[in-house]
């Protein structure tokens, strides 16, 4: 069988002819949707690239084309089915502008509660004085509860959250449609690749999160010091009370499965609980050079924190450990995972969370080093600050450094 092609470059992208007549007569048109990624429609079809819709795909394909979108300066509607309900994502002139959704979960106000902008009390009250005129948003500038900034930023945030709980599935249905309509429109600092990036590297470890805990896998609270009685996290905390497994914590939740898990893995990530989990995920890969070159700065600071409160020790001074967790507290992340336990000392679980989320978030390796760097640099200021000169002096240095 001859199974030569011809292809011909055009101003639409590549046009490929020859295909089997068993398969198809038509002619197909190839366009670049990502540096490794391309997605092809019949040149009759009469659509154009502006209007063509896919059905079916997995979610770093999904990825890929939304990039490719904004590489394009598209403009128009992207409609998502997942599991748990339709959501869309508005596209104008390649920056995503704003997202909606059909789940009364991922309404304004629930997205505040949940992120801690707003408490319990505040989201019923506020709720009860929404009408068709006035909407959550505006009841609560109007009552001078929110700036029309801070609720700008909120906004942010629920966009955020919409396009994020997209990635949570491995697979998805879309489809692309050039019609705009009016909606109110925000706009990301770092962009929307640098947003989409976020969202897809949230949802693949969110994705490996689920896979290694089970029904019967149980939760622990570890602290829950500095909750506000009646916040989102506070309730969530109550119900891990007396230690429960993962599936009767769910059972208990009155949100989606995904967004109970997604809840579930920000409070480990956060260092406020810990999941007992079937098998040793740390010895279980997550080995690679960029890796490898972080666990070395990880022990750096491991090592370092000993050998200066052992010289803090030995001179009788008491170690500023509360400096330590104030120069923590000032990494504020979406995904912290920088938690120190009573010693100072990063814990397994901590680790574990800055290496997953290196293996799978783009930029986190260089994130947590930079961090962690900084931190080397802070124990040094305080062993200069407290020490004497001869016992500074003796100090172990960082690996690679003489």
């Amino acid at each position: 069988m001859d199974t030569r092609y011809t292809v011909v470059r055009t101003r639409e992208g590549l046009q490929v002819s020859g295909f089997a007549p068993a398969l198809t007569k038509e002619d197909w048109v190839v366009a670049s949707a990502s540096s490794q990624s391309l997605f092809l429609r019949r040149k009759d079809s009469g659509a154009t690239w502006s209007d063509r819709s896919v059905t079916f795909c997995s979610t770093k394909l999904y990825a890929a084309l939304i990039i490719s979108l904004c590489q394009q300066r598209w403009s128009g509607t992207m409609t998502v089915d997942t599991p748990i309900g339709r959501k869309r994502l508005f596209l104008r002139e390649g920056e995503l502008v704003f997202a909606s959704s059909e789940l009364l979960d991922d309404r304004l106000g629930e997205v505040m509660f949940r992120s801690g902008l707003i408490d319990l009390e505040t989201l019923a009250s506020t709720a009860t004085k929404v009408t068709r005129g006035l909407k959550f948003g505006q009841v609560l500038t109007q009552s001078g509860y929110l700036s029309s900034f801070q609720l700008w930023k909120a906004l942010k945030e629920q966009v955020k959250h919409i396009v994020k709980s997209t990635f949570l599935f491995d697979t998805l249905h879309f489809e692309l449609s050039p019609k705009l309509e009016e909606h109110s429109v925000v706009v990301f600092n770092a962009g929307s690749k640098a947003l989409v990036d976020d969202c897809s590297g949230y949802g693949s470890l969110f994705r490996s999160f689920a896979k290694r805990i089970t029904a019967s896998s149980t939760v622990r609270v570890v602290r829950a010091d500095g909750l506000r009685e009646g916040s989102y996290w506070a309730e969530l905390i109550r119900a891990m009370e007396g230690s429960p497994t993962v599936a009767s914590f769910l059972q208990s939740s009155r949100l989606p499965r995904e967004y109970s898990l997604c809840a579930l893995m920000d409070l480990v990530d956060s260092g406020r609980c810990e999941v007992q989990l079937e098998r040793d995920v740390l010895a279980a890969g997550l080995k690679t050079p960029q890796l490898e070159a972080l666990r070395v700065v990880i022990g750096d600071y491991q090592r370092l924190l000993q050998a200066i409160k052992l010289a803090f020790e030995r001179e009788g001074i008491a170690f500023p450990i509360a400096s330590l967790m104030e120069m923590v507290s000032s990494f504020s992340h979406e995904l912290p995972s920088f938690y120190l336990d009573a010693k100072g000392a990063l814990s397994k679980q901590s680790e574990l969370s800055i290496l997953e989320q290196s293996t799978h978030i783009i930029g986190r390796t260089d994130y947590f080093k930079i961090r962690i760097n900084s931190l080397l640099a802070f124990l040094y200021q305080l062993a200069s600050d407290h020490l004497s000169d001869a016992v500074y002096r003796k100090l172990p240095m960082p690996s690679g450094q003489s």
